[in-house]
Formats: structure tokens, C-alpha cells, sequence
């Protein structure tokens, strides 16, 4: 049976603290019940430099992972909760957070699967620590990211200050779900990836 369902439980505004009532992997009514488990968590303010110095990106190379995809904007659901790709071999851009290569922390968001198999984010866990991460601009600039840690957190204990605090260099954060499959609620963990740019 293919695993479905990736919900990433992170409030970005100041609503209660809500779980989302649904996540938009595939079609729920073929996929089964795909409520996400754990309790979304509200994040620190996002520190994004007022004027971007770099062209928003639109393409993630991840080589050592086989990942090649196109890179869009994604903001917030009505819920507070940070919105998915609709496109599971697509890779969401948090618009709100940092452009990457510049200061602060860009945060990315993939599925790790769908209703059709696997998805763009599937070997994320499998990174380590140096493997390089290229991030191309809307202007074909390219910034390289290496990797800093790999962690994996219930989606009750949501590491929010680590992904959305201040930096002070340019990093990526990169997000998907991870740990055991239920059905009913879906994956137990968020994966996090960390990366800090290469000069």
C-alpha cells in the first residue's frame, strides 16, 4: 500500500493553535482520510531583509539525492498553517521567508510522497552533513547551500525558532514529513534539513 498524506504543522501568523483540518495530497476522497496528526505550532517572526538583493528562485538541485525540480511561491493557508505544493514533484518557497542567498533563513517545503508513489523530498532524510544543495534565481544565478544537520522532530515539538529564527548569514531550511505512517493521521514527524550558503 502506498503511504499518503504530508502535512508540515507550522503556524506562521498569530491564530490559535489548531491542527489544519485536511492536507491536499491527492484527491481525499480516492486517498482515505488524510488529517494531519500532531498539533500545529506557532513560529517566530521571519526575519526578511526589507529589500531582497536576489532574484527569487525557481529551481532545487540536489544531486547526491537525485532531486531536480521547479521551485514556486507558497504562503499560508486560511488556518495559519504553511501551505504544500499542489505538484508533489514540485518544491514550495515559503514567499515570506528569506530569498536564498540572502540573510536569514530561506525555508523550502516538498512532499515526501503522494497517492502516485513517491514524491520530490523522499530521500531528504538521507542527506549529510557538506552534501550540496543548489538553489537557481528567476535570473539564472546560482546559490550552493551546504548541508549543516539533518533532523527529525514530532510534529508536536515543531522546532520553530531553529527553522524561522534570525541567522546571520544566508542558510536554508528544507521540509517534508517523516517518521511512521497512519493512515488516519498521517506522518508522525517533520524532517529538517539545515544549510548554510557557501561562499
Amino acid at each position: 500500500m502506498v503511504a499518503v498524506g504530508c502535512a508540515l504543522f507550522v503556524v506562521l501568523a498569530a491564530a490559535a493553535l489548531t491542527a489544519p483540518s485536511g492536507d491536499r495530497l491527492g484527491d481525499p476522497a480516492s486517498a482515505g482520510d488524510m488529517r494531519p496528526s500532531g498539533v500545529a505550532v506557532r513560529p517566530a517572526v521571519v526575519p526578511v531583509d526589507a529589500a531582497p538583493t536576489r532574484a527569487v528562485p525557481v529551481r532545487i538541485a540536489i544531486d547526491v539525492i537525485g532531486v531536480s525540480a521547479a521551485v514556486g511561491a507558497v504562503g499560508l493557508d486560511p488556518d495559519g498553517t504553511l501551505a504544500l505544493p499542489g505538484d508533489p514533484s514540485a518544491v514550495g518557497w515559503y514567499s515570506g521567508s528569506s530569498v536564498p542567498g540572502d540573510r536569514g533563513p530561506a525555508v523550502m517545503v516538498g512532499h515526501v510522497d503522494s497517492v502516485n508513489g513517491p514524491a520530490v523530498f523522499i530521500g531528504l532524510d538521507n542527506l549529510r552533513l557538506g552534501d550540496v544543495i543548489d538553489v537557481e534565481g528567476g535570473d539564472g544565478t546560482i546559490v550552493s547551500f551546504a548541508v549543516s544537520s539533518v533532523t527529525r522532530h514530532p510534529k508536536d515539538a515543531f522546532p520553530t525558532e531553529a527553522v524561522y529564527g534570525p541567522t546571520p548569514d544566508a542558510e536554508l531550511r528544507l521540509l517534508t514529513c517523516g517518521g511512521p505512517f497512519d493512515r488516519d493521521s498521517g506522518y508522525a514527524d517533520n524532517v529538517v534539513v539545515a544549510a548554510t550558503a557557501i561562499d
